[in-house]
């Protein structure tokens, strides 16, 4: 499976929408769909992806199976809360970057 197609995996797993993750790392929602359509991915490019939904590289290029967000309890919170969590990722990352 393509590197991009298993962005949107791991994504959807999180129940994130594409205008979420893109105001998180800050990029457009077409850069996005440009990544989540690639083939290949460099480890520069792919780092963010990464830490946002909490995989390895490995989860990406060496497993056929279910990608496997390694958030402990993410998947049994509610849609809301969620969102919630992402939220306060997005505006950590934004405090970070006023220091």
């Amino acid at each position: 499976m393509e590197v991009g197609k298993r962005l949107v995996k791991a994504r959807e797993y999180l129940d994130l929408s594409q205008n979420q993750v893109a105001a998180i790392l800050n990029i457009t929602i077409e850069e996005l769909q440009i990544y989540e359509t690639r083939h290949y991915i460099s480890p520069v490019e792919l780092k963010p992806f990464l830490k946002l939904y909490g995989i390895t590289t490995k989860d990406l290029y060496e497993n056929d199976k279910d990608i496997t967000i390694n958030i402990k309890g993410f998947e049994k919170l509610s849609k809301q809360d969620k969102k919630e969590v992402f939220s306060l990722l997005k505006l950590l990352k934004e405090f970070k970057k006023r220091r």
